[in-house]
């Protein structure tokens, strides 16, 4: 590890005005302001890498909150933040701290931050003699009941609306059972469009940002022996009935983890071949594209990145460029 950086008050009070404002226009702007709160974390990450210092955030984070709770004058709000952006910050840079290379910082922050959260809800639900299931259940239907809300302020037509109530029970079993996995895909991606957002502007500041060595995302594999966890999972779930809801819960959430893993893998997959025949931004942003407008397209990754277990897809691209 580096010698740790000072940072200076000017950049330290930038960092902190710039994500207190990012959560601002989150709350106070439908729908756009949400696509810049996704970069709440930005500033404080960005300068924790830049002085390599852990310090910064653990600075900068309570000092947003604060902020937060003079400008709102209620502690809602800030636990939002705080739950959000706040805890993933400090995960971030604490993760980052002896530099194990980006997929590892992006796991470890990920899943601490999701046992964080996880273990708050369990207590909590614990303190209100419920199952943390159901309170994940009502705390969901609530903030449906608000999107609801928004949407017919926003005109959005009644049969429209008709479908988010009526499907919002049906959502809620689900999130309520899959809660702790979709915490952890949720943290997942939001730390990774972070790290990605940051690296970008490292390059565009001309500032290195140091997340380690590491492998190549091309490289990326899950460990072989985790195809037989998902086979086994998968057969208790399907065939043995009358699971306890506390290990039918566990099962359902070890799946649902794997399966991500697996469309990392195959994400990686495509990488590396778009990496051999040195597709150009245009190419990868309308194949990408594609993906995400085509759900079914996603469940195809993921399927590719099981398989490359037995197949080895990549066997059959040619060598990327940075390979050659």
């Amino acid at each position: 590890m580096g010698a740790e950086k000072p940072l200076s008050a000017r950049s330290l009070g930038l960092g902190i005005a710039a994500t207190t404002a990012l959560f601002l226009v989150a709350v106070v702007v439908p729908l756009f302001g949400f696509v810049l709160g996704l970069l709440t974390m930005v500033p404080a990450v960005y300068l924790s890498r830049r002085g390599d210092s852990h310090w910064t955030a653990l600075q900068i984070v309570p000092a947003a909150a604060l902020l937060l709770l003079l400008a709102f004058r209620s502690f809602g709000p800030m636990l939002g933040y705080l739950v959000e952006y706040g805890l993933p910050t400090v995960a971030v840079a604490l993760a980052a701290r002896k530099k194990p290379g980006p997929l590892a910082v992006l796991v470890r922050a990920a899943a601490a931050s999701s046992l964080v959260v996880v273990l708050a809800i369990f207590f909590y639900a614990l303190q209100a003699s419920q199952s943390p299931m159901a309170l994940i259940q009502q705390v969901f239907q609530a903030n449906l009941e608000l999107v609801r809300q928004v949407y017919e302020q926003m005109g959005v037509p009644a049969d429209q609306l008709a479908v988010l109530t009526d499907s919002a029970q049906v959502l809620a079993r689900w999130v309520g059972l899959l809660f702790p996995a979709l915490i952890f895909a949720s943290y997942f991606f939001l730390i990774g469009l972070t790290m990605a957002v940051v690296t970008l502007w490292g390059r565009y500041r001309q500032t290195v940002i140091d997340w380690g060595p590491g492998r190549p995302f091309t490289a990326f594999a899950v460990p072989p022996g985790a195809v037989w966890v998902l086979i086994a999972c998968w057969t208790a779930v399907l065939l043995v009935p009358g699971l306890p809801p506390a290990a039918a819960m566990v099962l359902d959430n070890t799946i649902f983890i794997l399966v991500l893993f697996y469309f990392l893998q195959g994400m990686a997959i495509i990488h590396y071949y778009l990496d051999g025949f040195r597709v150009g931004f245009v190419g990868r942003f309308f194949i990408f594209f594609l993906l995400f407008a085509f759900l079914f397209l996603l469940v195809a990754v993921a399927v590719v990145g099981l398989f490359d277990l037995w197949v080895d897809f990549r066997r059959f691209g040619p060598r990327p460029a940075a390979d050659e």
